[in-house]
């Protein structure tokens, strides 16, 4: 495998963003207003969502209203892509392009809130040369979950790791059939503390994209509310540990579905 097998891929997950789906946001109200929304925790806030290209004071691509409401604890799940639409579709963005910002600010067409602006990096391009290390494992390499371990030449943290993931799902009362799931997961971490943001692409239906800021999880694989497993980062140092965790059995609508296999990971570190 090398740099122009991966661009094919990634051109590949491009394509596919024209059927795409929202993207899953969890965060909470207190601090994405810096604590100025904390007394409005239970009740509705509005706000308006939008996509920068390039920086932060780029091109808007996508913008949107949004009416939402957080629990006790000002938590809430933010579907971008579910709202008002302003301007642009969210479906024709193309995320391999460059980099994209994600901007959350309060409705100023709105009365009575006290406005707020919180902006977050959603991702970073991807830079292919030969100083990157790319590779491949699959399930006749490594049983169904566990630690995928890469060695860390370099002697430093890795500032981006893209990594596509292929498996197959079952409904148990159905067991010939089986569907197909795809996941393109990229994970950045520019301060180089261990912990970045994770910015998750899937191309299987009923499910949505989803953004993490300030994790160690690339993201997870699920068909519904819950997922059928997780793929975190558990090294980065001497050498780089992914961990896909062991999978779970999920019931839907009384039906139950499991991950069938086989699966296989492309992934590509970058320094």
């Amino acid at each position: 495998m090398n740099v122009k097998t991966l661009l094919i891929n990634i051109l590949f997950f491009s394509i596919f963003a024209a059927s795409a789906q929202q993207i899953s946001f969890q965060t909470n109200l207190g601090k994405i207003s810096s604590g100025k929304a904390s007394k409005n925790i239970n009740q509705i806030y509005f706000l308006k969502t939008s996509i920068i290209q390039h920086s932060a004071n780029g091109h808007v691509v996508f913008a949107e209203k949004n009416s939402i409401q957080s629990n006790a604890s000002g938590d809430f799940i933010l579907n971008i892509g579910s709202g008002k639409k302003i301007n642009g579709n969210i479906d024709s963005v193309n995320w391999s392009d460059d980099s994209f910002f994600l901007i959350i600010e309060s409705d100023t067409s709105k009365k009575n809130q006290e406005y707020f602006k919180y902006v977050s990096n959603l991702r970073i391009p991807t830079e292919l040369n030969q100083n990157n290390l790319e590779g491949m494992v699959s399930d006749d390499q490594s049983k169904g979950w566990g630690s995928i371990v890469i060695p860390n030449s370099k002697g430093r943290r890795p500032k981006k790791i893209t990594a596509d993931l292929s498996t197959q799902y079952v409904n148990i009362a159905y067991p010939a059939d089986t569907y197909p799931i795809y996941r393109h997961y990229e994970w950045f971490d520019l301060d180089g503390n261990g912990l970045g943001n994770s910015f998750m692409l899937t191309y299987s239906e009923k499910t949505r994209h989803e953004f993490f800021e300030n994790t160690n999880k690339l993201g997870d694989v699920k068909l519904y509310a819950k997922a059928f497993q997780e793929l975190q980062i558990k090294g980065l140092d001497h050498n780089i540990e992914l961990f896909l965790t062991q999978p779970e059995k999920i019931t839907n609508l009384s039906e139950t579905y499991a991950i069938k296999g086989p699966w296989k990971l492309i992934y590509f570190i970058e320094w």
